[in-house]
């Protein structure tokens, strides 16, 4: 019991630690503008673009944007997409797709060696 409460509050200090900074992507994008992320740690959260049961290049979204196709469905990440209705259907657990997500660094951070830190994931 006494390693289940220590694990507890030792997952809740990572999860609420001020090292990282608060900001959200909205319809897609990630607006890091007014971020520093070379000094300040960002999570790549919020709405996504979500394109179910299909493998695309960058290249793929680029022609199908300029070419005026559909508005990319959107979903919340860190999430699921499991009750989500892209096509009517509404999703289970089981299939595939392609998330986007377009990052607009700053100035500051254009020039910067950025990188991306990926934690342990347990199931896809």
């Amino acid at each position: 019991m006494g390693a289940l409460v220590l694990g507890l509050a030792a997952s809740f200090a990572v999860v609420s630690s001020p090292a990282s900074t608060n900001v959200e992507s909205d319809r897609g994008v990630l607006d890091l503008t007014r971020v520093r992320v070379s000094e300040t740690p960002v999570k790549l959260q919020g709405d996504w673009e979500f394109y179910w049961k299909e493998l695309l290049t960058p290249g793929d979204i680029h022609l199908r944007l300029a070419e005026g196709g559909n508005d990319p469905h959107r979903i919340r990440i860190p999430g699921s997409w499991r009750g989500v209705r892209p096509d009517g259907e509404r999703l289970n657990g089981t299939g595939s797709a392609t998330f986007r997500l377009a990052v607009e660094p700053g100035e500051q951070d254009r020039n910067a060696r950025l990188a991306l830190r990926m934690p342990t994931i347990f199931h896809a």
